[in-house]
């Protein structure tokens, strides 16, 4: 409840951006018993990215455990805490890209203050970053993959917000080249 009201600490907001974009790509609430699990899976070619979603799962929820299990390819990051379907109002049976992901009010709030922490969290889940050849330059190329048309206009959204020009690579994938 702590993260609805818009007097909670800048940090609370700050790292509920980030996880907010994590689980938006990467991350999933399962119920368990009495409690749900909360679990985003990342490469673990970037340990950079592991060590902040852990971060600000502890400064989230400071009296959980977090789990940190190796998978092949991946980690999957995970706690359990039985409020996470209000935290992630997201949640919902089925693949995310099946249903409607639409924010609460004071999810947009949060996405407004903290745009860039929000983008990178979308980035550090669904993103890549490669070499784009133009005229014999070397240039850099950010790619963000997602199937739901929602979470990919969210993407949309906050990099025009941060003033990022981006294009449409086909249905799936967007590019940011400038």
């Amino acid at each position: 409840e702590s993260l609805k009201q818009p007097d909670a600490p800048d940090n609370v907001h700050q790292a509920y951006a980030y996880l907010f974009g994590l689980y938006l790509g990467d991350g999933c609430i399962s119920k368990m018993n009495r409690v749900h699990r909360l679990r985003v899976a990342l490469d673990k070619k970037y340990p950079q990215v592991i060590q902040s979603c852990v971060d600000v799962l502890e400064t989230l929820f400071p009296d959980n455990q977090i789990g940190i299990v190796d998978c092949e390819g991946c980690v999957n990051v995970s706690l359990y805490h039985k409020h996470l379907p209000k935290i992630f109002p997201q949640d919902g049976d089925g693949k995310k890209h099946e249903r409607e992901i639409k924010l609460e009010g004071w999810q947009q709030r949060i996405v407004d203050t903290y745009p860039l922490e929000f983008f990178r969290g979308l980035y550090h889940s669904d993103g890549s970053r490669s070499q784009n050849w133009v005229k014999g330059k070397n240039y850099p190329r950010y790619t963000f993959s997602n199937h739901s048309d929602d979470i990919l206009k969210l993407f949309t959204d906050t990099a025009e917000k941060l003033g990022l020009h981006w294009t449409t690579a086909n249905a799936r994938n967007v590019a940011i080249s400038r």
